[in-house]
């Protein structure tokens, strides 16, 4: 990009910024606001960036999804360049591109790692191998009901995909059958999880529901409901609490089996636009309008930790195997890993 005039403005917050070039590497700005392109960040933006707890950042403009591998040493990124990045956690190296001129949505690995489900604008789903991103199979799935959340069953065998319908579909990865449709959200899934076992599903969706399903017989087990639209759902290891963000930054606990409420905490901050859930349940990680990410505690609802530095709010948040770092991307740049413990 070098050489290039680049300039664009963001205003919904009451601030602009102008970036008019990009030569050799640094760049020229207006009005104060500093961002980068290409791979080389301003030096002294990313030290004060990791002194707030910030590790690394993978330089890119804006991501569609973003997912860990099975064992946190990738970041997979899809791209408004219609291809997916992979990214090595340890040191922010790019080190591979798969499925090149295909617009992807959403990512979800299989458990093993060697594959890589992409969700497609059109509504349906690749599966690419990895790392070499050859396409496994025919596609999967219809056109024009695209996945808004996707997960592998933890034997491999079955990828469960959220529609922007409502509907949850169950495939078969093996020949890309439909296994089954779970029927009952009244609008789009925002996220599909399934307990360590692969028993049980939860879905939240923005009918403001929480649901719980039997994977095996696809019957309805219980319905939470929230008072605004569900952003993101998680469900503890044992599989016996069930945790949800919603749009009026609430986080909500229930228990699993009969649906009653555990506790539900107060997490302003902003207007909270995505949640993620640590692995362990003990930790939900927000991002908010006002351009910060929080961290709090799920025992007791308190404030843990913030996150600082995005001026259009979090887009996607991604959670390590290991709940200790997770991975933010934000409509104004890179995608950026931070530390949560």
């Amino acid at each position: 990009m070098d050489g290039e005039t680049d300039s664009r403005n963001t205003s919904n917050r009451g601030r602009m910024l102008r970036v008019i070039g990009v030569v050799g590497g640094l760049i020229v700005i207006s009005l104060g606001v500093i961002t980068w392109f290409g791979l080389r960040p301003c030096n002294w933006l990313d030290s004060m960036l990791h002194a707030s707890g910030c590790i690394r950042t993978m330089p890119m403009r804006e991501a569609n999804d973003i997912t860990y591998s099975p064992d946190g040493r990738t970041l997979a990124a899809a791209t408004l360049d219609d291809e997916v990045r992979l990214w090595r956690v340890s040191d922010g190296e790019l080190t591979g591109t798969l499925g090149r001129k295909r617009d992807y949505v959403e990512l979800a690995y299989s458990p093993d790692g060697k594959t890589l489900a992409g969700g497609l604008l059109d509504g349906r789903v690749a599966l690419l191998r990895v790392p070499d991103g050859a396409q496994l199979g025919p596609l999967i799935g219809e056109f024009n009901d695209s996945a808004t959340s996707m997960v592998f069953s933890p034997d491999g065998h079955i990828l469960v995909t959220g529609k922007n319908s409502g509907a949850i579909l169950l495939w078969n990865v093996g020949d890309g059958s439909l296994i089954r449709t779970l029927v009952g959200h009244g609008g789009q899934v925002t996220q599909v999880v399934l307990s360590p076992d692969g028993r049980i599903l939860v879905s939240g969706s923005v009918d403001k529901t929480v649901r719980v399903w039997n994977v095996a017989d696809g019957s309805l087990l219980q319905t939470m409901q929230c008072s605004e639209i569900v952003l993101g759902v998680g469900l503890s290891p044992d599989g016996q609490t069930v945790a949800a963000g919603t749009f009026d930054d609430k986080l909500w606990l229930w228990n699993a089996k009969d649906g009653t409420s555990l506790r539900t905490l107060d997490a302003r901050g902003g207007l909270m636009e995505k949640v993620a859930f640590t692995p362990d349940g003990k930790l939900a990680v927000a991002g908010y309008n006002d351009g910060k990410v929080r961290v709090w505690s799920l025992d007791d609802g308190k404030l843990l930790r913030t996150f600082d530095g995005f001026s259009n709010g979090a887009d996607y948040i991604a959670m390590a195997p290991d709940g200790q770092t997770v991975s933010i991307s934000s409509y104004d740049g890179p995608i950026r890993l931070w530390q949560v413990r």
